[in-house]
């Protein structure tokens, strides 16, 4: 093994040393630093916590709440020094944040070596309900304003010390209604508005001012159609009275033309001395008469036709104005006939229209009397008669459809059909008729029409011998 020379041992000796001498000065000088409370080793956690609270406003302040240490503890001989308590007299919402510093056992202030969560409540002073009221108020116009009443405290208290003013309100002067709006303010023992203090409940009614009630009739009138227009002008006040000054006048409008009934509208103007509109102050009740014009009274009657059937439509165009007068130019005409089809009797009741001299229907100026005639239509009568057959009986059945009209005749086009009796055994019988129909064909429509007939059947007879 080699032997360091003595010269390398003694320079490694000396910076050893000067290593250990720094070491240990460096270490004092943090143990001062330290002492004194300018450097900690770590910073350290805590949590200070203050609870919500909140009242309502009462004119005294909210005291707020001493921090509790939550979470984490102070180093050895440090202690929270609390040097402010937050108060609020306001309505607000608020922080309950005390100001807090930290110090050790000399006084110095050590709270840069602590990292501090604040977890602070809220302090909330919340608006003193109270209730305003104010009565509704009317009146029918007379000129003078309407005034809202003062506002009184019907609901809660006031805080000791303050005071209710009120100021009046709003007024109504023309008919109609608005809200009360009172005007009102709270004050304090300086004279300090603290209205904002307070959650103001207000039951305020309304102020109505009725229109004065004024009643107007206009005049019927009344005359038979005779192209000119109809008009009533008279009128009358029945109802209610008029402010001094004011005079009413009636504009009538209402004007009729036509057969028809309309109201015979006006409408009412009232005005002062000096020629002013002041309508806006009365609720005018208009009880209108009526303008009626009547049509033209015609009577006319219809003549009567009957036959026998015969397989056409009866129709009777006959008919003659029997009382009435038309309008010059104008001419009445018939627009559709009464129809019997079939045996039966109905009303000739012929509808008739009346067209001026331009061709315009004006059959709506007349009222049409009409004196109907009848229709009537006669069954046809035909006899029948059955033929006659006979056999040895041989265990079928024996009939006969065979007939003759020995009596009138079908119409054209008409057909008929017959099914007669039937036997078996031997003996004889009526060849009686079952099922008979009489019918006229169009194509593919049948129409029935046994009906119309009034037939008489004349029987022959079935006879089965037995040899």
């Amino acid at each position: 093994m080699m032997k360091r020379p003595d010269k390398t041992v003694k320079a490694a000796s000396y910076v050893a040393g000067i290593c250990a001498i720094s070491a240990a000065m460096l270490l004092v000088v943090l143990l001062a630093l330290s002492m004194v409370g300018l450097i900690h080793p770590r910073t350290q956690h805590i949590t200070l916590h203050t609870p919500s609270i909140s009242k309502i406003y009462d004119g005294l302040p909210l005291q707020g709440s001493m921090p509790e240490l939550r979470y984490g503890m102070l180093h050895p001989g440090h202690a929270i020094v609390v040097r402010h308590i937050p108060t609020y007299t306001q309505v607000g919402e608020y922080e309950n944040a005390p100001q807090v510093v930290i110090v050790d056992e000399t006084g110095a202030d050590v709270t840069a070596q602590y990292e501090i969560n604040r977890d602070f409540g809220t302090m909330t002073v919340s608006a003193r309900p109270i209730m305003l009221s104010s009565l509704s108020k009317s009146k029918v116009y007379d000129g003078e304003p309407l005034t809202a009443d003062d506002a009184v405290l019907t609901g809660g208290a006031l805080v000791e010390g303050h005071t209710l003013i009120t100021e009046g309100g709003n007024t109504v002067l023309l008919p109609g209604e608005e809200p009360v709006q009172a005007v009102y303010r709270i004050v304090s023992e300086d004279g300090s508005d603290v209205t904002g203090q307070y959650e103001v409940q207000e039951n305020f009614g309304k102020l109505r001012v009725f229109p004065i009630d004024i009643t107007v009739t206009t005049e019927t009138a009344k005359k038979a159609y005779d192209g000119k227009p109809l008009t009533a002008c008279g009128w009358e006040h029945i109802g209610g009275t008029l402010l001094p000054g004011h005079t009413i006048d009636m504009q009538m409008m209402a004007s009729l033309n036509d057969v028809g009934t309309i109201p015979n509208e006006g409408k009412a103007v009232i005005t002062d001395t000096n020629g002013t509109d002041v309508g806006g102050i009365y609720h005018i009740d208009y009880r209108f008469g009526s303008l009626e014009i009547e049509p033209i009274p015609l009577r006319i009657a219809t003549k009567s036709a009957q036959k026998i059937y015969d397989g056409t439509p009866l129709v009777c165009e006959d008919w003659t104005l029997t009382a009435g007068k038309l309008e010059q130019g104008a001419v009445l005409s018939v627009r559709e006939y009464a129809v019997q089809q079939g045996v039966g009797s109905i009303d000739n009741a012929i509808g008739f229209q009346v067209i001026d001299e331009t061709g315009r229907d004006i059959t709506y100026h007349y009222d049409m009397v009409c004196d109907y005639g009848t229709l009537s239509v006669q069954p046809r009568a035909i006899t029948i008669r059955t033929d006659s057959a006979q056999k040895v009986y041989d265990g079928t059945p024996l009939n006969c459809n065979t007939f003759k009209i020995v009596n009138g005749s079908l119409c054209a086009g008409e057909q008929i059909s017959i099914v007669c009796t039937s036997m078996t055994e031997v003996g004889y019988s009526d060849n009686y008729v079952l099922e008979c129909s009489i019918y006229r064909q169009e194509g593919d429509n049948i129409t029935e029409v046994t009906a119309c007939y009034r037939i008489i059947f004349d029987f022959g007879t079935l006879k089965i011998t037995a040899d």
